[in-house]
Formats: C-alpha cells, sequence, structure tokens
C-alpha cells in the first residue's frame, strides 16, 4: 500500500488523538419514540398489550442497554490490522503488510509465526488449515500450506488484492481487488481456478461501486458488506451486485463531524453487521438492513483505533487495535 493510500485511514493518527464529539447512543430518543397512544390496554387480562411496531421499539432499547462481556484482552508488540480466530482459543493476527503473521492464544502467549514472502495485505483460513493470502504489490493470490510450502493459485493483474474471505460451505474465495480506476470484487473458485462471479457496477444504475476496497465479508444471504476506505463506508450488495445499502456512520455522528473511517467488518449470528470504526474509536453494530443499533465499544472501554475484527466459531469477537491490544468479548 502507497504512503498516500495509507493516509486514507485514521490509524496512523497519533495515538493520543482525542474525538470531543464522540457519539453516544441515545436511549432517551428510541424510548420517546413509543407514543403512549400506540399502547392498548387489555383490561381483561390486567397488563398492557405493546402493538408489533411499539414492540420492535422497545428491542431497539433494549440493544442500547446491552454492554459487552470482555472476556479477556492482551498486548501485542505490532498494530493488529488483521485477526482470524482459527478456534475459540486461537488466532492469528497480522499489522499491514507484513511478511508474519503470529499466532496467539486468548492468554496472549505468542504459539507460533508464519513467515511469507512478500508483504501480506488480507488473509483467510481454509478448513484444512492452509492460509491463503493476497500479494498486493505482486498483484496475485497465494497459498500457504501448514507445511510451510507456498504456492501461486492467482494473478489478479493489472488489479492489486486486498482484503480475502473464504466461504466456509463452498471453500470458495472472495477477494477485494483495487485498480487505478476503481476496484472490485472477485469470488473465486476452491482452487482459484476458476472467476466465478465480478461485482464491479451496479446492476441497476450501472454505476461504480468501489474506489478502494479493503475488506469484504459474507452473511448467510449471500449479500457482501465492503469496507471502502476511500469513499468513508461500508457498502451493502446483494449477489447480483445491486446495492442494498451504504452505511456512512451514524445519524449524530455525522451531525457532530464525525467522520466515518470503517476499517474491518463481520457478520455475527443474527446477520448483523459489526465495523470497526477507526474514526469514533467505536465498534458500530447495525442490523442486516443497515439501521444502526448501537456501539458495542467505545473510548468508555479503553479502545483506540480499533481495527481488525472476527468472530470465533463460539461467537466470540476478537478485536485488535493500531495500539497492539487484543480483546476478546462476548456480545
Amino acid at each position: 500500500m502507497t504512503d498516500q493510500k495509507m493516509k486514507q485511514t485514521s490509524q496512523f493518527r497519533f495515538y493520543d488523538e482525542k474525538v470531543e464529539n464522540r457519539e453516544k447512543g441515545s436511549v432517551t430518543d428510541v424510548r420517546a419514540e413509543c407514543n403512549h397512544s400506540q399502547l392498548q390496554n387489555d383490561s381483561t387480562k390486567g397488563h398492557i398489550v405493546f402493538p408489533e411496531e411499539s414492540q420492535s421499539i422497545l428491542k431497539n432499547v433494549e440493544n442500547h442497554l446491552k454492554s459487552p462481556l470482555i472476556e479477556s484482552s492482551f498486548k501485542t508488540s505490532l498494530p493488529v490490522a488483521t485477526i482470524l480466530p482459527v478456534n475459540p482459543m486461537e488466532a492469528w493476527t497480522a499489522p499491514i503488510g507484513s511478511q508474519t503473521l503470529t499466532l496467539f492464544n486468548d492468554n496472549g502467549e505468542e504459539i507460533r509465526t508464519a513467515a511469507f514472502p512478500a508483504k501480506v495485505q488480507g488473509f483467510s483460513v481454509l478448513e484444512n488449515k492452509d492460509i491463503i493470502f493476497s500479494n498486493y504489490e505482486g498483484r496475485s493470490i497465494h497459498l500457504l500450506t501448514r507445511g510451510g510450502k507456498v504456492s501461486k493459485l492467482v494473478s489478479t493483474s493489472p488489479f492489486s488484492p486486498n482484503g480475502i474471505q473464504v466461504i466456509t460451505e463452498s471453500q470458495q474465495f472472495i477477494v477485494c481487488l483495487i485498480g487505478t480506476n476503481g476496484g472490485k470484487i472477485v469470488r473465486y473458485s476452491k482452487n482459484g481456478t476458476s472467476r466465478l462471479k465480478t461485482i464491479m457496477n451496479d446492476k441497476t444504475t450501472g454505476l461504480p461501486l468501489f474506489k478502494f476496497p479493503r475488506r469484504v465479508t459474507r452473511n448467510d444471504n449471500g449479500d457482501l458488506g465492503v469496507v471502502d476506505l476511500s469513499l468513508h463506508s461500508l457498502i451493502v450488495v446483494d449477489d447480483d451486485g445491486c446495492t442494498r445499502w451504504i452505511y456512512k456512520g451514524s445519524e449524530e455522528s455525522r451531525r457532530n463531524g464525525v467522520t466515518f473511517d470503517p476499517w474491518d467488518v463481520c457478520v455475527d449470528r443474527d446477520q448483523n453487521y459489526l465495523v470497526s470504526n477507526t474514526g469514533n474509536h467505536s465498534v458500530d453494530l447495525l442490523d442486516k438492513n443497515g439501521k444502526f443499533l448501537r456501539y458495542i465499544l467505545t473510548t468508555e472501554h479503553g479502545i483506540k483505533f480499533p481495527l481488525g475484527l472476527s468472530f470465533d466459531s463460539r461467537g466470540t469477537l476478537w478485536l485488535g487495535q493500531a495500539t497492539g491490544t487484543v480483546t476478546l468479548l462476548r456480545l
């Protein structure tokens, strides 16, 4: 990644920078939406019956009131730009553009390292524990086996590969590709021999969707959530390439002039999207339709410049920060 592109993210601001306009989830405003005239008094049963709309509003109140359970945290010596659990107790981590991945357990103990012949911009793990990684400068995708053998799977030239995600069910993989005039998302077959689908322009409007796609995730419906650094957006498209919605930060944060600087994205078991937001030092939680629900973590939890994030098989979220801290939490 060039210096100019790296400056597009807030990871490289000073760690002691203060965000004065950090948004706080407003419980009062949500409650205010629950108009008492909507409530039906069922005198025969002696209790209040809530219409469907009111129940939905109260559910949003509950979301705002929830607090994550932080299970553990530990400190590494480098920024954790990417983190990927391989089981409930261990996760691979990497800083930006590193040639070395490090496997840590949940106590912060270094298990082992994996060396690469090129700088790794994104990586994912196959079912057999082999690692698939993007060589941004070499414009190619490679495979590193557990035995340490490296082989080239795909040439992506003239595009440079960035984030990668393996689809668990099929072991196909999705890659963010960046070119001089924009970016695209490509899905490859398991061995990389076939290009199965390319999403570059909106199928409905024909307009370009991406400029600098960094990370991609896929939900159970086949929708793709793409973090675009240059557009300061989380862009969600369906499998056909039609835009479903675009998130540029919550309404209040935009009013307060807080820049939405997304870095990574993942999906929980309820198909909600979690985005690490370095501009607000927070992890934003959105429902499957792009509605902002609440902040999972903020500076009140000691968070500074959240970067890589991913769930393990138990549903525990692993979050890496530019400070080198890794936090494990239950939602």
